[in-house]
This record gives structure tokens, sequence and C-alpha cells, in this order.
């Protein structure tokens, strides 16, 4: 009888030392991964700093007005504008263009296709 009950006790012993060493691997793996997840958003932190920094430097005035000389474009005020009570503000207010083709008019710079 002491001999079964030993057995059983060394069994449920097995048992929970297999139970405390899978625990702790199991711990030491998601340590790893936490580990490689913070480096990864290290990374991306860094890369997202530096597209922060590229967004602002090509979205500059100064840098857009290069970029436009260097292609030798010009800027022009867009037809249909009207600047509001002299304030330097611009409001759209398109014009309608006279009906020629049999279609309704349509506002200025429309296109209107037609499936023939």
């Amino acid at each position: 009888m002491k001999a079964k009950r030993a057995a059983a006790i060394l069994v449920v012993l097995t048992a929970l030392a297999a139970g405390a060493a899978w625990q702790r691997v199991s711990i030491v793996r998601e340590g790893y991964a936490i580990t490689r997840l913070r480096r990864q958003r290290d990374v991306l932190e860094e890369y997202q700093q530096t597209v922060r920094c590229e967004i602002a430097a090509l979205s500059a005035p100064e840098a857009i007005a290069e970029r436009l000389d260097k292609f030798d474009v010009e800027l022009m005020r867009p037809s249909g504008l009207e600047p509001l009570d002299g304030s330097g503000h611009l409001e759209a207010r398109p014009a309608m263009v006279a009906k020629q083709d049999g279609n309704p008019p349509r506002r200025n710079g429309a296109k209107v296709s037609h499936a023939r």
C-alpha cells in the first residue's frame, strides 16, 4: 500500500515539475517575442519620424517653389474664382456653359461624355 502511495506521489510531483518547466519555457518564449516586438516598434517609430520629416520638407512652400522652378512651371490663378470683399480669400463661382449641343447646361470645366 505504501508503494502505491509513493508511486502516486511521485507521479504527481513529476507532473508538477513538468508543468513548472513548461510554464518557465513559455514565459521565456513570450519574453523573446515581447523583445522582438519592441525592437520592431522602435524601428517603425523611427521610420514614421523620417516620413514625417520628408512630408514636412516636401510640403514646405519653398520646396514646392523650387520644384516648380526646376520643371519650369508657372502657377496661374484658376478661372472661375473671384476675390471676396478685398480680403484676399477666393470663392468658387463656376459659370454656366450655354446649351449648344442639345444637352442641358453644365458647369464650366465639367466633362460630359455621351455613350452612343
